[in-house]
């Protein structure tokens, strides 16, 4: 399987592993040619509920030679960035 990590992809110092690492595993597109693709979180990762109430867009897509980023979000107090996972597959 294999293991991208989030910042090393972004281009940023990827963060020495550490108790609270944790590896996110995603069921890749077919297109991929693979089935699994696991992401390193750093932390507990939660499913969060995203809806149009609770959450707006911040930015737009990048241009495909930008990091692998689809948009960022402000939901209540926080600015998550939403990964392209298909441009991690490759």
């Amino acid at each position: 399987m294999p293991l991208v990590s989030f910042e090393g992809a972004c281009g940023q110092m990827i963060p020495p592993a550490s108790g609270r690492t944790r590896i996110v595993i995603f069921t890749a597109s077919a297109r991929a040619g693979r089935r699994l693709l696991g992401i390193v979180s750093q932390g507990f990762p939660q499913l969060v509920r995203v809806t149009q109430m609770w959450c707006v867009r911040i930015t737009r897509a990048p241009l495909k030679s930008a990091p692998p980023i689809v948009c960022q979000i402000r939901m209540v107090n926080e600015t998550p960035l939403v990964p392209d996972l298909e441009r991690l597959e490759k």
